[in-house]
């Protein structure tokens, strides 16, 4: 199987992940297909393209079955409006279409974009992400995200 450019990093950086692949996996058995694996949906990190009438683009990362709060994001990142932009500003500003958004490659690209995450995640050992592309995910240590992709932890859920 080929590696996605994300994994090709991991592995040039020597930082240890697991690969899932969910692409034959139908949506609505997904939460089986989860338990089937022993995978945690609260390990699986969402990751969100939101624009800020101040900040401009905001990735935000938040467990998998949450919603984002978005009264809480605008406070932590100062905009009077943050909202969902269209599906052709979110592969412009970064790369990816929707469903296959990835914190690690989305910050490669553009690390002046504000990275928040969700405060949920502080607690965990291994955090389950995009590999960019869609149906594709990589299990990783909550250090080693942290070390590649500077962020700030923040209550973005309700």
């Amino acid at each position: 199987m080929t590696k996605t450019s994300i994994e090709e990093y991991l592995d040039q950086e020597k930082i240890s992940y697991e690969v899932f692949n969910f692409r034959k996996t139908d949506p609505t058995s997904f939460q089986e297909e989860l338990k089937k694996r022993q995978i945690d949906p609260e390990n699986i990190g969402k990751t969100l393209v939101l624009k800020g009438d101040k900040t401009g683009v905001i990735i935000a990362v938040i467990p998998w079955p949450s919603h984002l709060n978005y009264k809480k994001t605008k406070k932590i990142s100062g905009d009077r409006k943050v909202g969902f932009p269209a599906i052709d500003f979110v592969i412009a500003h970064t790369g990816y279409p929707h469903g296959a958004n990835t914190p690690i490659g989305i910050y490669r690209k553009h690390p002046d974009y504000l990275f928040l995450v969700d405060h949920s995640f502080k607690e965990k050992e291994i955090l389950i992400l995009s590999s960019g592309e869609i149906g594709r995910s990589i299990a990783i240590s909550r250090k080693d995200f942290e070390k590649l992709v500077p962020f700030s932890y923040a209550e973005l859920i309700n």
